[in-house]
């Protein structure tokens, strides 16, 4: 249920034409390769999604998640006061979510 790479970069080239400000939230899950040896491929998949709706559930519908990999992109067409504010709502969701008693750094 999220946005890709394609995506991302036609809204980045399609806002360059406006002055407004514009929020870019970066979240990187770590180790992906290594749990995915312990737990196999299905669990990492399911640790993603799990991550993924944790991620969606912190931003406003007017916002807009990207996964790349394993990385997740948040666009929010605001200043730094209201991206802060998602940075920090998305950071203590993500401390708090596991998935089968398995937790992902990021």
């Amino acid at each position: 249920g999220l946005f890709n790479q394609k995506y991302f970069d036609v809204l980045l080239e399609e806002y360059n034409e406006f002055n407004k400000p514009l929020g870019l939230i970066f979240i990187e899950l770590k180790n992906l390769n290594i749990l995915e040896g312990f737990y196999g491929p299905d669990t990492v998949v399911e640790l993603v999604r799990v991550y993924a709706n944790a991620i969606k559930s912190c931003v406003r519908d007017i916002d807009f998640v990207f996964r790349i990999e394993d990385q997740f992109r948040v666009l929010t067409f605001n200043g730094l006061d209201i991206t802060d504010k998602i940075v920090k709502r998305i950071k203590s969701k993500l401390e708090n979510t596991e998935y089968e008693g398995i937790k992902v750094a990021f």
